[in-house]
């Protein structure tokens, strides 16, 4: 039996009838929840991953397809024969995640890729773009200058990314997020997912870009409201202000002054409805329509219970 470590040397000899469909990120969480989406329609895929051992490990039936945004001919040869491909980068730092996204544009260019399904953000459309936008919108306009057939996708802010506030709720039953108001089309990343499987599949939505929102806006105080619900003890949503935010965010979550500040900027956005918009755009891709916030906290609820 192979081993994972062996599967992957196996796409360093190469491969017969390649797959025309490509995934990038297929161990992160969006490029993860579309990978396994299309495993279990039966579509074949190149998987395009920067850990490949990592990704045999977690996927031992799968091909891994080593790729690095550093490398642009690496890239280049890594897309040969692409029709379509989902391009997601890491966001560790926005500032290396648009460079990484220009390097993919030259490389897809040169490679013949027909369709590039980006994921974006919601406030890359923002006029001016917002926060984590403005590095969104920069990385759209490299797909739309080289002249390569699009679709952007700019998701809201994910049902999942909840869970980085679940710690203080199950020891405080606090909600600290600095939004004091305003309110949010939360999406559910398998809904992401789907109408990106759709896409690879079956194209269309060529040069557009899709809003991605779940089915109704909430504050972050209807969250906690329905958290109190459902855990049956008291959740408070509470905004600390923005500047402590800044300052208290790098050492609690371990991420750059950079990084933080960004978070904060999105926030503040959100207090202006930046967010709130709802888009029907999941249900026109896939006809189905997207997951609620509601069935989300449910089906997820022991993240915040003590249990």
């Amino acid at each position: 039996m192979e081993s994972p470590a062996q599967k992957v040397k196996l796409v360093r000899r190469g491969f017969p009838d390649m797959p025309d469909i490509a995934v990038t990120g297929a161990t992160g969480r969006v490029g993860g929840a579309l990978w396994r989406r299309l495993l279990a329609q039966g579509v074949s895929a190149r998987a395009l991953v920067r850990n490949p051992t990592a990704f045999a490990v977690r996927y031992p039936d799968s091909v891994a397809h080593p790729f690095s945004f550093e490398d642009i001919v690496a890239m280049t040869a890594a897309m040969q024969g692409v029709n379509r491909i989902f391009l997601v980068t890491p966001d560790e730092d926005p500032r290396a995640q648009l460079q990484y996204e220009r390097n993919f544009a030259i490389a897809a260019q040169r490679a013949g890729v027909k369709h590039v399904i980006k994921l974006s953000a919601y406030l890359a459309g923002a006029q001016p773009p917002i926060s984590f936008g403005r590095y969104q919108r920069q990385s759209e306009q490299e797909l739309e200058t080289r002249m390569l057939t699009y679709t952007h996708l700019r998701p809201a802010f994910f049902m999942q990314s909840l869970s980085l506030f679940a710690k203080d709720i199950r020891s405080s039953g606090k909600l600290m997020a600095p939004a004091k108001s305003g309110e949010i089309a939360f999406v559910h990343i398998d809904d992401i997912a789907a109408v990106a499987a759709k896409l690879l599949t079956q194209g269309g939505f060529e040069n557009e870009a899709l809003t991605l929102t779940g089915p109704q806006a909430y504050s972050f105080d209807h969250v906690a409201d329905r958290l109190s619900l459902l855990l049956e003890k008291r959740v408070r949503h509470v905004a600390p202000p923005k500047w402590l935010a800044k300052f208290v965010l790098p050492f609690q979550a371990g991420m750059s002054r950079h990084y933080a500040a960004l978070i904060v900027e999105m926030m503040a956005s959100f207090e202006r409805g930046s967010e709130a918009t709802v888009s029907d755009a999941v249900y026109a891709v896939t006809g189905e329509m997207p997951r609620s916030l509601d069935s989300y906290l449910e089906q997820n609820l022991q993240l915040f219970s003590h249990g």
